[in-house]
């Protein structure tokens, strides 16, 4: 299976290095990019950079890659984006993970779904209107990194984020190609990171998707990489099984 990792708000692909290692020792092809303005493309931050142009980053590289089979990971913020590449390469992805992510209704923006308290700051941390720098010691905390050396680590790559990302709702257009593939939700339980996650997960359940739980905090990726990649291993055989009881094959 092809396996595409999205990363959350103000990282990189670099977040899912460890994650991606396991991924590909277990056989699989692992795409980590990161988004217009993050990580090693920050030198291209810009304020016209939306929520619209990281769903256009993800579209862009399931097709320029000629990915089939795609198993579309979102984390966080990546929640908003892997929902919105289903309508635009929904032909491509068989399946969608959020780890501890943000689920979109139609016309939601980010700010809309994160805790009202939450979504404040970030609107206050907008400096000259539009560069969202959060300050880094905070920044980790919520994500729950307690390693002295994954902390030192992370602060060096941790990039500001515009703040249209944030408040651009996704197209209001029926999401017909998102409800119509299968999905899976990974709630991260210790509450480092509000209840926006707990929600998520809750509806999640509700609707029926798989479903699994990890003892740690919100930056499972980081603190616990190889007990998130045996999920993902699991799910990209439950994937790869389903395929072929239909006829399909899994590339």
């Amino acid at each position: 299976m092809n396996f595409v990792l999205v990363h959350g708000a103000f990282q990189g692909g670099w977040c899912w290095n460890r994650v991606r290692k396991i991924l590909q020792e277990t056989g699989h092809q692992v795409f980590a990019p990161s988004l217009t303005g993050l990580g090693e493309r920050k030198h291209l931050l810009d304020p016209a950079i939306g929520l619209d142009t990281h769903v256009q980053d993800i579209s862009n590289l399931l097709e320029f890659e000629d990915l089939g089979n795609v198993i579309l990971v979102g984390h966080s913020y990546g929640g908003m984006v892997i929902t919105g590449a289903c309508e635009l390469a929904s032909n491509r992805i068989r399946h969608l993970v959020y780890v501890d992510a943000l689920m979109p209704r139609d016309g939601e923006s980010n700010l809309d779904i994160l805790d009202p308290e939450v979504s404040q700051i970030i609107r206050q941390l907008a400096v000259d209107g539009w560069r969202v720098s959060p300050p880094t010691d905070v920044l980790l905390a919520y994500l729950g990194i307690e390693s002295a050396e994954d902390r030192s680590w992370m602060a060096d790559r941790i990039a500001p984020q515009p703040l249209r990302t944030f408040e651009q709702p996704l197209p209001l257009p029926t999401r017909a190609a998102e409800r119509a593939i299968s999905k899976t939700y990974v709630h991260c339980t210790k509450p480092t990171s509000g209840c926006a996650y707990e929600k998520s997960a809750a509806r999640a359940q509700a609707e029926g998707w798989g479903y699994f739980e990890m003892a740690t905090a919100h930056e499972a990726m980081m603190i616990l990489p190889g007990a998130l990649a045996e999920i993902l291993v699991q799910i990209a055989n439950r994937t790869a099984k389903s395929l072929l009881d239909v006829g399909e094959p899994s590339i």
